[in-house]
């Protein structure tokens, strides 16, 4: 039951979290907005909607990755092809986005 909800947690959770960020990105530089969802767009650029979902994005991809480490076991050459699928969209994100605040 534990891990049921927790499951569900996993995939309620950014869904809430990118239909907040959607609805209050105009007023993400609002000290109310802020105070209430800052923490979903904490160290990331706002100026455009792809690169306020950044942290949602990571979020996503870090979800994706564990289904895929457990539920794909018996194949590791399908694992490791999605793993580095993966990696790159998420690479190519950072590249072309720089959603970042501070370099890396």
């Amino acid at each position: 039951m534990i891990t049921i909800t927790h499951l569900i947690g996993h995939i309620i959770f950014p869904l809430w979290s990118f239909y907040k960020l959607k609805r209050n990105f105009k007023d993400l530089k609002f000290a109310k907005v802020r105070e209430d969802i800052g923490f979903l767009y904490e160290g990331v650029k706002t100026d455009t909607p792809m690169r306020a979902f950044y942290n949602v994005f990571f979020l996503m991809r870090k979800i994706l990755t564990g289904l895929v480490i457990v539920f794909m076991k018996d194949a590791p050459i399908i694992q490791l092809i999605i793993l580095l699928l993966i990696s790159l969209v998420n690479f190519m994100y950072l590249i072309i986005y720089k959603p970042l605040e501070t370099k890396l």
